[in-house]
């Protein structure tokens, strides 16, 4: 079974290949380069992703913070605030004094993001197919 799965990537990492050759027109060594700095850059990229909610996971450790939170949410524990509350609330803020770019960012992470969509609308036509002409005659 392990060697199914090296067969599949090696499948993989040839079509890759192919596609970027065929792309920027480059040789097949010049693709396994790119190739490889795609891959390290997704991998930072990542790395960076669990980096940042590495962070925003951090407990509040100001008493100040914390007591204010407090005051403004006392249903919410104080083992449950963190970095990331702490910034939404103070985004909040900034959108209940009328900043539009701080309320969008608060819909769009809640998930209230509205959907663009586009409507198409189409004149259509009775069309008939004939499917099976040769049982015409019969």
């Amino acid at each position: 079974m392990g060697e199914d799965k090296e067969l599949q990537v090696i499948e993989v990492e040839d079509k890759q290949r192919k596609k970027l050759e065929k792309m920027w027109e480059v040789s097949a060594e010049r693709a396994d380069e790119i190739r490889e700095k795609k891959i390290e850059t997704w991998k930072r990229k990542g790395a960076m992703k669990e980096m940042a909610n590495l962070l925003l996971n951090i407990p509040l450790r100001s008493e100040y913070e914390i007591n204010e939170i407090k005051e403004r949410f006392p249903d919410i524990p104080v083992n449950e605030m963190n970095l990331s509350l702490s910034l939404l609330i103070k985004q909040i803020d900034r959108a209940l004094e009328g900043d539009s770019k701080a309320f969008e960012v608060i819909r769009d992470t809640s998930g209230q993001k509205p959907i663009d969509e586009q409507k198409i609308e189409m004149e259509t036509k009775n069309v008939v197919i004939d499917i099976l002409p040769e049982f015409e005659n019969e």
